[in-house]
């Protein structure tokens, strides 16, 4: 599934030293070589090389890890994290690739058929800060109701329990 040798052409940022910081618009491909901050959104596919490192919020078809990222990731195709590739954050994506000693800390969540498909729009950081705060709210709701605590946001009147059995038992 990792492999360089496709037939995209991709536009490369090199330099070892640099450091691009600011709002990115690539219509392309392109490969990171180098440091990048802020916001990006690529037409086709990203690729971060094994000496880059993207601290920014993306947005993309497809992503290639080779190095490091940090930041939230919408990506409508796939995210392949390679054996040196080193991924902080949350991630929004169709398939999720994490190759043996990838590293992947933080939050994902599984596009639905409809929305890999549909184009890509301009997300805010606040609408993607916004994402991670509701799926932790009802993460955190599901861990409470499992464990037969009744969350404080649901009246105990109409809470309802469900037993071993699958029947429903009133909460009193």
């Amino acid at each position: 599934m990792l492999g360089r040798n496709n037939s995209t052409q991709l536009f490369t940022v090199v330099g070892s030293d640099a450091r691009l910081e600011g709002t990115f618009d690539v219509a392309d491909s392109i490969q990171i070589e180098c440091e990048v901050g802020g916001r990006m959104k690529v037409g086709k596919k990203l690729v971060i090389g094994e000496k880059g490192c993207v601290r920014a919020d993306v947005q993309t078809v497809d992503v290639i890890i080779y190095g490091q990222y940090e930041g939230n990731m919408v990506a409508t195709g796939s995210v392949e994290i390679s054996p040196t590739g080193r991924v902080f954050g949350n991630i929004e994506t169709h398939s999720l690739v994490i190759s043996k000693g990838g590293l992947f800390n933080g939050h994902v969540a599984k596009l639905t058929e409809s929305e890999a498909e549909g184009s890509l729009r301009p997300v805010s950081v606040t609408e993607l800060e916004q994402i991670a705060r509701l799926r932790r709210t009802k993460e955190e709701f599901e861990s409470t109701s499992r464990n037969g605590h009744v969350p404080e946001l649901v009246s105990r009147e109409s809470a309802q329990d469900f037993n071993g059995s699958g029947a429903r038992e009133s909460v009193d």
